[in-house]
């Protein structure tokens, strides 16, 4: 188990490459990252693939959701 303490770009980055897509796609994934949330990863040999993306379970009301 591996945890990482980040920024949304570095997330955005790792779920663009992840995902395979773009680099303009990659950029719009930054402004979809929560404050506070966590993304997940799994490694399998080679394979890089994304499990969670921007979850954020512990907070339970809506106004504590902001954006980066």
């Amino acid at each position: 188990t591996i945890v990482a303490f980040t920024s949304g770009g570095v997330v955005a980055a790792a779920t663009g490459f992840a995902l395979g897509v773009d680099n303009e796609r990659t950029m719009g994934l930054n402004a979809a990252v929560y404050n506070t949330s966590f993304t997940t990863f799994r490694f399998s040999g080679s394979r890089f693939s994304l499990s969670q993306f921007t979850a954020v379970p512990h907070l339970d009301e809506q106004n504590l959701l902001t954006y980066i």
